[in-house]
């Protein structure tokens, strides 16, 4: 391999950020260890040799957001590979998932929209799509959106498992379930696996035979965080309420993440999240919900003043 090619060794980092995002354990520390570095190390080399590749800024990019950099250096990179290929709709992805993680939702949403003027037919987009109208509880919306992707991949499972959840919230427990069914049939271990969606089907059946404490995490394409869905839907709101007060004050001194975002409390805001979704709707009037909402509102309006608007973006 030519040491001086810039491609090849953006390639090799890819190729490393996959192997860690989904091929290694964590608790296998001393190959996890090994691999962060190769992949930092070949995106950094590539960076070097040739900046002005896109693909090379979009890799880096993303090797920035797995190794949780500040999210800013991450925006940059891939505001500098969308200038070199602003018809990628991959790089509107990007683009669309720090605007996420920053909390500027309807923001996010709009480089969606792009990606599918773009790309109709991009399942992930319209996953994407689903997904953040849900974080701003807007279901009925989302699930018309999951439909026309599953029109177009009827077997993608992200999008199902967007649809099950989307049915849990509307209390819509018979459609959540042949959702769940139809997984299964696709993939019979991939619910099998996680004791939170196994909690969860018992809870739409009506069964309570295991118990609503869960350790392992549901996986990022959900939302929210497990023990908090899980106490709502159970209809369980006073352990609700003393869940999500103890989760606030432990993400605020960095001992969790947030809802969507794997960043520090200083770096996410879920002020759409509080204001829109049907979770909260017990806690709005209450004083120490409203003291948490003007909290995020302010890391809200900071962000909202240091993005560019996608409109403005798109249009350069």
């Amino acid at each position: 391999m030519d040491e001086n090619y810039a491609l090849a060794h953006a390639g090799l980092a890819n190729l490393y950020d996959t192997y860690v995002s989904y091929g290694i354990s964590m608790i296998e520390a001393e190959k996890y260890e090994k691999y962060n570095q190769l992949r930092i190390t070949e995106s950094e080399r590539a960076y070097t040799l040739d900046s002005s590749l896109p693909y090379v800024n979009e890799v880096r990019g993303h090797i920035l957001l797995n190794t949780r950099a500040d999210l800013e250096t991450v925006y940059k990179s891939y505001l500098k590979a969308y200038h070199l290929d602003a018809q990628n709709p991959d790089l509107l992805l990007a683009l669309m998932d720090v605007y996420f993680r920053k909390g500027l939702i309807h923001d996010a949403l709009q480089f969606v929209n792009e990606v599918l003027v773009v790309d109709p037919l991009h399942t992930w987009a319209h996953a994407w799509k689903a997904y953040l109208l849900g974080v701003l509880g807007d279901f009925k919306l989302a699930i018309t959106q999951v439909k026309r992707g599953l029109d177009i991949n009827p077997d993608e499972i992200v999008l199902l498992m967007n649809l099950a959840s989307f049915y849990s919230f509307l209390q819509k427990n018979k459609d959540a379930l042949q959702t769940y069914e139809r997984i299964n049939q696709i993939n019979p271990n991939y619910l099998a696996s996680n004791p939170y969606y196994q909690i969860k089907l018992d809870l739409l059946k009506g069964k309570a035979t295991m118990p609503k404490e869960i350790t392992h995490q549901p996986s990022a394409a959900l939302l929210p965080i497990g023990n908090i869905e899980i106490d709502y839907l159970s209809g369980d709101l006073e352990h609700f309420q003393q869940r999500f007060q103890n989760w606030w004050s432990e993400w605020k001194v960095g001992k969790h993440t947030s809802h969507f975002s794997v960043f520090s409390y200083t770096q996410s805001s879920i002020y759409l999240h509080l204001k829109n979704h049907l979770m909260y709707r017990n806690f709005r009037n209450q004083a120490w919900f409203e003291e948490i909402v003007r909290e995020e509102r302010v890391k809200f309006d900071r962000y909202l003043e240091m993005y560019m608007r996608p409109e403005q973006l798109l249009k350069n």
